[in-house]
């Protein structure tokens, strides 16, 4: 489907914040697909001040919470993604939510899913070990879409993720997460122009274990879930459980070398 986005003056962004006792920064998450297919959400970062959640709340190093919501007008010249083209105006509406113990902005896991990859997801999923000792993060968004002319097109999709980070002193590090997504298929990818709903949910740990300061230890498990809304779709619902190992050799502070298996 090509679709334009309308210039400055015809798109529109709000970022409304409703607060009345903790002052946030204006920050907005994009997440350009919120079904299997999409591209990892990004936190996006204003130059403002981060703003704290009151410590008696989360504990000394405090939280991070922001709602948010965005609103974006476009164009598309081809809706139902079909020979015949069909052109027309719509809104998209995304609220969302942001929480993270201790404060932050950043999204350390990359939990873009793909309903036809094994796994559910088309690339590896990188860990970033953070400095602190633990980090935690919940988000919510949703895409809410209006057509113009032609209401049978509308739309809603929506995610929820959580992460847990533990960083223990001996050297092991633990993540933990899930994404759930309630979302549709792009129309013209089986050739039908009804919507195909689905449900997904995206579940992993993660533990590393330093050896020394040149070999690490990493061992990966997901599991990935798929239930599609109609019934003539259900010969598409699976279950997928992966496991991975991998032994690390740190040759340079810029190189490593990895086995897996």
């Amino acid at each position: 489907m090509n679709r334009y986005l309308l210039t400055s003056s015809l798109a529109v962004a709000l970022f409304i914040v409703f607060l009345p006792v903790i002052p946030v920064a204006h920050a907005s998450i994009v997440e350009e697909d919120v079904l299997g297919q999409s591209v990892s959400p990004k936190l996006m970062i204003r130059n403002e001040s981060q703003p704290l959640v009151p410590d008696e709340l989360f504990g000394a190093k405090g939280g991070y919470f922001h709602p948010f919501v965005s609103v974006t007008a476009s164009f598309s010249d081809n809706i139902y993604n079909s020979n015949n083209k069909t052109s027309d105006w719509l809104m998209t509406y995304s609220p969302g939510i942001w929480l993270a113990v201790p404060a932050s902005k950043d999204i350390i896991l990359n939990l873009s899913t793909n309903n036809t990859s094994p796994g559910g997801h088309f690339q590896a999923i990188n860990k970033v070990k953070r400095f602190s000792r633990y980090q935690t993060y919940a988000m919510y968004v949703a895409d809410i879409t209006d057509y113009n002319s032609h209401s049978d097109r509308d739309n809603a999709k929506q995610s929820v993720e959580g992460f847990f980070q533990v960083n223990l002193r001996s050297g092991l590090s633990i993540d933990m997460f899930d994404k759930f997504t309630d979302s549709q298929d792009p129309l013209g990818i089986t050739g039908s122009t009804v919507a195909e709903e689905f449900k997904s949910n995206l579940f992993g740990v993660i533990a590393d274990y330093d050896l020394t300061e040149k070999f690490s230890l990493r061992a990966d498990y997901t599991n990935f879930d798929l239930n599609y809304d109609d019934v003539a779709n259900e010969w598409r619902d699976r279950t997928d459980n992966s496991i991975a190992a991998y032994l690390y050799y740190k040759y340079t502070e810029k190189t490593s070398v990895f086995f897996s298996i």
